[in-house]
């Protein structure tokens, strides 16, 4: 149950009343265990978007985008010596355009790279989400610039799911693009689905861009995404988003 007002979220931000469950991301491809997606979690509320919404209309988004970016990798890596079969795997964060565009994110970005032990830029996918209106392209292209020029690469979140998504890949050429989960559930029984996907596949098709499915929970759509030609997949079929101290246990190998 939600316990969120306008005070908690300065608690919230300040004591990091949170944490992060992570999820694996198989690479079809590859027939590799490809990287994972952090997902914020707390107490205080059982939805994270929710929280955020609160958080952006307290003019807090930014403090808690970066709070939770920084508590999200600097946990991953940290942990890593207990996560043998983890490292060199690629860590998706999701973060809001406004962070991108926020003017302390580059002084925040120069923090969390001299302040993290072992802090690779080529290990994390800054995976921008659709929820937020991209408002200012062109600023937004230049950011992107600057972390490409750092060795980060971009992801676009929940495409399908906006007006706005063909037009951002073509102009932000993102290095991968994850599809909204519609299109994943009962992806098999859908032809309909199954054209949009080739049509993505299609699209990147002798580019660098991978096409990423989440929202796999049944074999046969399992299945149909290796055959249609994705790239990457991710959902409870291949494991739940869990914390790091099972994460350690390898519990996210089973599917």
């Amino acid at each position: 149950m939600s316990r969120l007002n306008k005070y908690a979220i300065d608690l919230l931000i300040q004591k990091e009343l949170f944490h992060h469950s992570y999820q694996a991301m198989y690479h079809l491809k590859n027939s590799t265990w490809f990287g994972h997606e952090a997902f914020f979690r707390s107490h205080l509320s059982s939805n994270p978007e929710e929280v955020f919404r609160l958080a952006q209309n307290c003019k807090k988004l930014f403090e808690l985008d970066t709070v939770s970016i920084f508590h999200a990798v600097s946990s991953y890596f940290r942990s890593e010596e207990g996560m043998a079969f983890a490292l060199n795997r690629l860590l998706f964060i999701n973060t809001f355009p406004s962070t991108l565009l926020h003017p302390s994110f580059p002084g925040f970005l120069e923090n969390m790279m001299t302040e993290i032990p072992s802090f690779s830029s080529q290990r994390i996918v800054f995976e921008i989400v659709e929820s937020e209106p991209i408002t200012e392209l062109k600023s937004l292209q230049n950011t992107i610039d600057l972390l490409r020029d750092l060795g980060f690469r971009i992801a676009l979140d929940d495409v399908g799911q906006g007006a706005a998504s063909l037009r951002h890949i073509i102009e932000i050429e993102p290095e991968f693009i994850k599809l909204d989960r519609y299109f994943s559930v009962d992806l098999a029984s859908s032809e309909k689905k199954q054209k949009v996907v080739e049509l993505f596949v299609d699209l990147c098709k002798d580019t660098d861009t991978e096409i990423i499915l989440e929202g796999i929970e049944q074999t046969g759509d399992f299945m149909l995404a290796a055959s249609l030609g994705a790239h990457i997949v991710q959902g409870y079929l291949l494991g739940r988003a869990i914390p790091l101290p099972q994460l350690e246990t390898g519990q996210c190998m089973e599917r």
